[in-house]
């Protein structure tokens, strides 16, 4: 029967989805309609709301409270998520896209047309109502993924609905009709599309023996699959989704898989994914994982469901405490290693490779499958000690400022708002030689903690005028009296020069050449500061690469500093819509005038300099 799905078919389907991928493909455009809201997320200063229109699903935020159901009509323009601007990096657009959220509605006007009948209903936040939306259902460290990877939880659910049906002499085909209608009202509970794939996967069991079409499980699941893609054209790039359909069509594929090749090709399906989420390989979390699955079956969810029934009894509470005492206790023997990242066609050549292992005749075949598998993650392990290119990328990290510097196998890391470890583990790097950061305001330091407790960090550079909350063995402070040079790197730090009672006025300024080319790195320098600079150094302050001042504020960038620098690239790391309202017009005219490559990181993404030119990553 698996020649069910034949090429025309196969064919026909495809050129459909195109047409609903790229039909369907959200645009900027103006918003004028009734939306309902089907989610709310609280964050710090605002809500966050998900709202359901005819056209999909959106994001607004608003500090005014609505409810789940409310119908409010909103007016303003939609702007799509930005794609992935760092390398290795989140890609916000692909990952919304995955859960069929279209963009964010950038509200002009908003009111409500119709509250919710459910407001009085108490079931929100409710424990047992996370298990239908695709979300980390405990939120930890290396284990919290194992919670999103599947649909057991629903499975087990499932299972006790089937066994009641059983117990009322419910015919089968009946039985699937119900659990479709019952998985089709939770799917609006969270709009997940693991229960999605629940509802329609046993509404076509239901239609397979209703009409005797003699279906077996591989089409089913076939069906189900290209059902939902159809539906929703962007669930492709949800990954919670794409590691449920590799197991399910790997096991379908082998249907005589053996308990021993189940423990090793599930570890060798989930590790790619874990890759590309958390940019190396954590040994225990693979080797728990199936084991995990039978704990989060039979132990986890049944205490959930108890915990919903009886909740005077705060099982899961306990429950909660106990997984994070034994990931703690895990985590002091854990090995993480890095191995090279699966991009574009290796992830169809790397499923292809494990499906070859498995297809293997016998024992002995299988063995030296597993052989060649093993010396090729080797080999990709030992390439990721290959000495790293010399270059500049300076990271689009939003409102903030984050560069790293590669050069003669070192790395330097120019202050840390956020996105810089991701960055140094997607390169394969443990070791920071310098830590640079220029003073202590957050849009430069606030990834600190996370650098010094997961990399080896050699040197820490500190503003002696500048109070930070860093411990570090070897802290090095930079004032007037101890300007240190590192002629090996090609690194001279210039200042600061005196106390100006400001910590933007008193950040770190330095010069490194990297292929023969001279960056000047200023914190947030204003004015003051920079005539300070003009009188001690003169034409000295040459460089070809300018990180601009304080984020091309007016308060910085004057002429007669830039026409001492003298640059040809100007980077300003900004963010997008930031509320400062930076960089300032004024400066960018000043820079345009200047005749230089002017690169904002809020239209451009990250910029990377090394020999062989420039490359951004625009958004």
């Amino acid at each position: 029967m698996r020649r069910f799905l034949n090429w025309w078919f196969i064919l026909g389907l495809s050129v459909f989805y195109c047409c609903m991928y790229y039909g369907l493909y959200p645009k900027a455009d103006s918003i004028d309609q009734n939306v309902v809201v089907i989610a709310v997320d609280n964050l710090d200063t605002y809500n966050r709301y998900t709202v359901l229109s005819i056209q999909g699903k959106y994001h607004l935020n608003h500090q005014v409270t609505y409810h789940v159901g409310d119908i409010i009509n909103i007016q303003g323009e939609l702007e799509v998520y930005r794609q992935q601007t760092i390398p290795g990096g989140f890609n916000s657009f692909r990952y919304w896209l995955g859960k069929d959220i279209k963009g964010i509605v950038r509200l002009q006007s908003i009111r409500i047309i119709q509250p919710s009948i459910l407001r009085k209903v108490a079931i929100k936040g409710h424990v047992f109502f996370e298990l239908f939306k695709d979300q980390v259902l405990i939120e930890s460290t290396w284990m919290s993924h194992l919670f999103r990877l599947s649909s057991i939880h629903l499975t087990f659910i499932i299972m006790i609905l089937m066994k009641l049906l059983y117990y009322l002499d419910i015919e089968n085909q009946k039985k699937y009709m119900l659990v479709s209608i019952f998985m089709f009202i939770v799917y609006f509970v969270g709009f997940s599309v693991i229960v999605l794939r629940m509802c329609i996967k046993y509404f076509i069991q239901y239609l397979n023996l209703k009409l005797n079409i003699e279906l077996d499980n591989f089409n089913i699941e076939s069906l189900t699959f290209i059902s939902i893609i159809c539906i929703q054209p962007y669930v492709v790039y949800n990954q919670s989704f794409l590691v449920i359909y590799t197991l399910i069509f790997f096991m379908q594929l082998k249907t005589n898989v053996s308990n021993l090749q189940h423990l090793v090709s599930v570890p060798m399906i989930i590790a790619p994914f874990l890759l590309h989420w958390y940019k190396d390989i954590s040994i225990l979390s693979l080797m728990v994982i199936p084991v995990f699955a039978y704990v989060l079956k039979y132990v986890f969810v049944p205490t959930l469901i108890l915990a919903s029934m009886l909740p005077i009894l705060n099982i899961m509470a306990g429950f909660n405490d106990i997984m994070i005492s034994i990931e703690s206790f895990l985590s002091i023997y854990d090995l993480r290693i890095n191995v090279i990242h699966i991009e574009g066609i290796l992830w169809v050549i790397y499923f292809v490779i494990v499906i070859f292992i498995f297809a293997a005749v016998n024992k002995r075949a299988l063995y030296r499958r597993l052989i060649v598998y093993s010396l090729l993650c080797i080999v990709s392990f030992i390439y990721t000690f290959k000495p790293l290119e010399d270059a500049v990328i300076f990271l689009d990290v939003g409102q903030g400022d984050s560069a790293v510097i590669f050069k003669d196998n070192q790395v330097i890391v120019v202050d840390a708002y956020q996105s810089v470890s991701t960055y140094l583990k997607y390169k394969h790097v443990k070791k920071i030689d310098y830590l640079i950061l220029t003073h202590p305001d957050t849009d430069h330091i606030k990834e600190v903690d996370d650098i010094l407790d997961n990399f080896e960090v050699g040197v820490v550079f500190l503003s002696v005028f500048n109070t930070y909350n860093i411990r570090h063995p070897n802290i090095h402070y930079i004032g007037p009296n101890n300007l240190y040079i590192d002629k090996t790197l090609g690194i001279t730090f210039l200042g600061p020069l005196e106390d100006l009672n400001s910590l933007n006025e008193n950040s770190i300024v330095f010069k490194i050449e990297v292929n023969q080319m001279v960056y000047l790195f200023t914190g947030d320098i204003g004015i003051p500061a920079e005539m300070l600079y003009v009188n001690q150094y003169g034409n000295t302050l040459k460089s070809d690469v300018l990180k601009s001042p304080h984020h091309g504020s007016s308060t910085s960038s004057s002429s007669i500093f830039l026409s001492l620098v003298r640059p040809s690239i100007i980077v300003v790391s900004v963010g997008h819509r930031n509320v400062y309202r930076l960089p300032s017009d004024e400066i960018i005219k000043r820079y345009e005038n200047l005749g230089v490559y002017l690169h904002e990181t809020r239209h451009f993404g990250s910029l990377i300099i090394n020999k062989e030119g420039m490359k951004n990553f625009p958004p």
